[in-house]
């Protein structure tokens, strides 16, 4: 199973850990945009057996699917990275390797600034639809669950 952390009614963490207990055998991959050590960390004790970005080529996931079929793991460079930073350095905040773009920044801050999707809406001259999208867009791309979640990513990654 490929599978992405960031999903609608249940994360991809609590997906893997439910598939892993009713099917044992199952050979998982995630699949996803972050690159947070914990998000790592906890898809390996849910059962992953690799764990690459989707920034990555196609070579490197028919490479991870070819291990994990032969009961080997796959992680990612960047992954990799990751944990051991963490191991090295527990105080190091690992940055995620995110592209946002300038409307979802001006949106970012606006959130950071508590503005409603309401007041985002008419202070950029958008619908409330598109600033519900940029929010989403935000949510998955940072790996965030909620608007504290955006904050803590701006604060680690000096966009406030």
């Amino acid at each position: 199973i490929i599978m992405d952390i960031n999903m609608p009614k249940m994360d991809g963490i609590e997906a893997t850990k439910s598939i892993k207990n009713k099917y044992p055998t199952i050979k998982i991959l995630a699949l996803t945009m972050v690159a947070d050590s914990h998000k790592i960390r906890s898809m390996i004790e849910a059962g992953a057996s690799g764990y690459i970005l989707k920034s990555s080529n196609r070579e490197e996931l028919v490479t991870a699917l070819q291990q994990i079929i032969k009961g080997q793991v796959h992680f990612s460079d960047e992954a990799t990275k990751a944990i051991l930073s963490e191991m090295i350095n527990p105080n190091l905040k690992q940055k995620l390797n995110v592209e946002i773009t300038e409307r979802e920044k001006d949106v970012l801050k606006l959130i950071i600034d508590e503005y409603t999707n309401q007041e985002i809406a008419e202070k950029l001259f958008i619908s409330v639809r598109t600033v519900d999208a940029h929010r989403r867009n935000l949510l998955q791309k940072t790996g965030a669950k909620n608007a504290a979640g955006l904050v803590k990513f701006a604060y680690q990654n000096h966009l406030i």
